[in-house]
C-alpha cells in the first residue's frame, strides 16, 4: 500500500503554515480588485503603508496616495502591462510615511475575472529599504573610490612637480619622492585601517600634506588633539580634497603661492575648526563646476560627520574654507 505523505507539517493547517512563513519573511499579502479598485490586504501589507485599524478592504487610491510622486507613473505602467499581457507583475517604488521613506518591492499575478469577482491582481509586498540603502552606499563608495583614484593621480603629479622644483640632483629627487610616496601610502593605510588606531591631528596633517609642508608651501598651526575614527577619516579626506584643489586650481598651482592651515580645538566653546586660507601669487579664477564630486565630499561629508558646518569662499588669492564641529563629537 502506498503511504500518503502530507504536503505540510501535521501540527499546522496549510493556511497556518503559509501564514507563519509569510510573517517570518516580513511579507505582506494582498488582492487588488481592479474593477472596483479595492485592495484586500493582511496586517503586514497595511503596516507597510501605515494604514491603521482592523480594516481589511482598502481603497487603492488611499493607499497609493503614500507612493512617492516620482514613482507613481512607473507603478501604474507596471500594473497596466500585467493586465494587458497577463505577465507577472513586478514593481519597486517608494512609500512616504511622514518623514520616513520606505522602498517596497511588489510582485503579483493576474487572476481572471469570475462571476463573483472582477479582474484581480494578487501578490505580495516586501520592505526592501535596507537593500536600497546598501545599494546607495555601495554606489557612493564606488564613486568616491573612482574620484579618490583620480585625485591620487593629481596629487602624485603635484608631488612630482613640487619635488622636482626643490631637488637639486637626481639622487635628491629620488630620495624626496620615495619619502613622499611612503607618506602617501601611510595616509592610505590610515584611511583603510581597522586596527583601532587613534591618530593625532598633527599625525594626520603631516601624512596628508607631507609634500607641500616639506616644500614650505603650507604654514600650519595645530592643536595637540586626538580624533576618533570617523572624525579622522573625515579630516583626512577634507585635507586631501583641499590639497588636490589647490594643486589643480589654487595657490599650489604656481611656484610662489602658499597656504595657511589652522586647526583649532577649544574645549571651553566645544569647537573643533579647520581654517584653510590660500595665498596665490597670481589672481585665481574659480574653476567651472566647482561643486563637482570633490566639493560634494567637502560639503556633504563634513556636514554628515557630527553635523559639521562648512563654509566656502573663492577669492582672488584662492579658496578660503572653514568647517566647524563639536569638539566632544570629534574627539576620542
Amino acid at each position: 500500500m502506498t503511504k500518503i505523505v502530507s504536503s505540510h507539517p501535521p501540527v499546522l493547517s496549510e493556511v497556518a503554515w503559509l501564514t507563519s512563513a509569510l510573517q517570518a519573511a516580513g511579507v505582506g499579502v494582498w488582492v487588488w480588485n481592479l474593477d472596483d479598485n479595492t485592495i484586500f490586504a493582511d496586517e503586514k501589507w497595511r503596516d507597510l503603508f501605515a494604514i491603521e485599524g482592523e480594516v481589511i478592504a482598502v481603497n487603492a487610491e488611499n493607499a497609493f496616495a503614500h507612493v512617492h510622486p516620482d514613482d507613481r507613473f512607473a507603478l501604474q505602467a507596471a500594473v497596466d502591462t500585467a493586465v494587458r499581457t497577463e505577465a507577472p507583475f513586478l514593481a519597486e517604488f517608494r512609500v512616504m510615511i511622514g518623514d520616513e521613506t520606505r522602498w517596497i518591492e511588489s510582485r503579483g499575478d493576474i487572476i481572471a475575472a469570475t462571476t463573483d469577482y472582477g479582474l484581480c491582481l494578487a501578490g505580495v509586498n516586501s520592505d526592501i529599504t535596507p537593500k536600497k540603502n546598501m545599494q546607495k552606499q555601495l554606489e557612493y563608495v564606488a564613486s568616491e573610490m573612482a574620484h579618490r583614484m583620480k585625485n591620487m593621480m593629481s596629487l602624485v603629479g603635484g608631488i612630482l612637480r613640487m619635488t622636482a622644483r626643490t631637488s637639486p640632483t637626481k639622487e635628491q629627487l629620488t630620495k624626496n619622492l620615495i619619502s613622499r610616496f611612503e607618506a602617501l601610502s601611510a595616509l592610505n593605510d590610515i584611511i583603510l585601517s581597522r586596527d583601532g588606531r587613534t591618530p593625532t591631528v598633527k599625525h594626520l596633517t603631516m601624512a596628508t600634506l607631507h609634500a607641500p609642508i616639506a616644500s614650505g608651501k603650507v604654514n600650519i598651526t595645530l592643536p595637540d588633539f586626538t580624533l576618533n575614527r570617523m572624525a579622522a577619516q573625515t579630516f583626512i579626506l577634507a585635507l586631501n580634497e583641499l590639497a588636490t584643489n589647490a594643486v589643480k586650481y589654487g595657490a599650489l598651482k604656481d611656484d610662489d603661492g602658499h597656504i595657511d592651515l589652522q586647526v583649532k580645538a577649544d574645549a571651553d566653546s566645544d569647537h573643533f575648526e579647520i581654517i584653510w586660507t590660500e595665498h596665490a601669487a597670481n589672481t585665481i579664477v574659480p574653476p567651472d563646476g566647482h561643486i563637482g564630486f570633490g566639493f560634494q565630499v567637502l560639503d556633504k561629508m563634513t556636514r554628515s560627520t557630527f553635523k559639521g558646518a562648512p563654509k566656502f569662499e573663492w577669492r582672488e588669492t584662492g579658496l578660503e574654507y572653514s568647517c566647524l564641529w563639536s569638539l566632544a563629537a570629534m574627539g576620542e
